[in-house]
């Protein structure tokens, strides 16, 4: 009995371990860590699409290899991906640290990018360029500015914060932090993408390049010792963590998603009470996001930032009234609903777009009937009995003739 105690225990610390501190690399690149010398395409989630980057022994900081990147003007493309566009990654507060070698670059450095990935797309949290002029450039959104220096063939430390509740990230130089927060690479909005989560920012990848894949450069430099993951780097100070968090809310297409209290911004540990209000005749069928469950009304802590939506749809037991939808068609044009229905009738609260096409040399001047305005497409819910029709008429603005005598006058006209 006490083995199986002590086995349960054991499993539950590892499993907290796991949900705290995740670690998504860690290596100086030895042997010892799996990496054989040699190009570094194909080992321990490494890919090389273009340049030359291998496991080397010419370099290194700790113990006998580094990885060596270099190009030859040509681009240089190597990733190393922890987690694929479809999982989870890390979320709320991520480390990266790892020492470079610069040793020379010609039209353009090597830079560092921190990647979130979903959906097939890849976007930005953090970049580091190491520039030709021995500045190292840290990009505040789409802006780069100095805020350190790198000397050839000397070893430099590089550390990162990312803060994803801020959507903020820190660079520390040899352990001294800049003093500027800045601002993830790109402003973005994550998907769904399998087991993926939407709405919520992660680390998936870093990715080595000359500031784009694409771009062409001759650069040489040695990385090694490399960190990322949720756990503080011991010796760099960054400061106090933000405890500020935001909940996002996705409305549902039938009723009303609230939170009380009401606020732009929350911080870890408060209580929130998220209240669906429903039409009548209309049901809840689960909450989606960082919520479950189908109560109308349901409380929660905020430990991270959060989505919250709902799927709502009608009650079997008690659906909402029907209402017909009567189209009077004009002469030369049509009318169609999205969506159809095959006897014009649809539940109270539906959200219906009337469509009118209409035959050349004719102009729509406006919606008749319940319907007004002169959008070609026009949504609307259904509270009642309604009549929809169009005013179309003949065009009559006049026709303008003009008299060219050579191509050349007719194009420039």
């Amino acid at each position: 009995m006490r083995s199986s105690l002590l086995l349960l225990c054991t499993l539950l610390l590892s499993s907290l371990s796991f949900t705290y501190s995740q670690t998504a690399i860690q290596t100086s690149f030895e042997s010892s860590d799996g990496y054989n010398p040699g190009n570094i395409n194909g080992q321990n989630g490494w890919s090389v699409t273009s340049g030359d980057v291998a496991v080397s022994n010419a370099a290194a900081k700790t113990g006998t290899q580094s990885v060596k990147f270099s190009a030859g003007n040509t681009a240089l493309l190597a990733k190393y991906t922890a987690y694929s566009g479809t999982v989870t990654g890390l979320r709320n507060e991520v480390y990266a640290d790892l020492w470079i070698k610069p040793v020379a670059f010609t039209t353009k450095g090597l830079t560092i990018n921190g990647d979130d990935l979903f959906g097939g797309s890849t976007k930005r949290i953090f970049m580091i360029e190491f520039t030709t002029d021995n500045k190292i450039k840290v990009y505040n959104g789409s802006s780069g500015s100095n805020a350190g220096t790198w000397t050839a063939n000397q070893w430099i430390r590089i550390s990162v914060k990312a803060d994803f509740s801020t959507e903020k990230y820190n660079v520390a130089f040899d352990g001294v932090v800049a003093g500027t927060d800045f601002a993830f690479r790109e402003t973005y909005a994550p998907t769904t993408s399998g087991s993926r989560e939407a709405g919520v920012k992660e680390f998936h990848s870093l990715r080595f390049n000359h500031s784009s894949d694409s771009q062409t450069a001759t650069s040489e430099a040695y990385i090694d010792d490399i960190y990322v993951g949720t756990n503080p780097i011991a010796d760099v100070s960054f400061g106090a963590s933000s405890t500020a968090r935001t909940i996002t809310v996705t409305q549902p297409d039938y009723g009303t998603i609230s939170l009380s209290p009401a606020k732009s911004t929350y911080n870890l540990g408060d209580e929130v009470t998220a209240t669906l209000t429903l039409p009548s005749g209309y049901t809840n069928l689960g909450w989606t996001g960082s919520l479950s469950g189908t109560e109308l009304s349901k409380n929660f802590t905020v430990t991270g930032n959060m989505t919250i939506g709902a799927n709502t749809g009608i009650d079997s037991s008690n659906p909402p009234p029907k209402y017909t939808i009567t189209i009077n068609p004009p002469e030369n044009a049509q009318i169609t609903l999205s969506p159809t229905s095959a006897d014009n009738t649809y539940y109270k609260e539906t959200k219906v777009t009337a469509t009118i096409t209409y035959e050349p040399c004719y102009q729509f001047n406006g919606w008749t009937g319940n319907l007004s305005g002169t959008e070609i497409s026009k949504t609307f819910t259904v509270t009642s009995d309604m009549t929809i029709g169009a005013q179309i008429v003949e065009n009559t603005t006049p026709s303008v003739t003009r008299t060219v005598t050579s191509v050349t006058e007719l194009k420039m006209r």
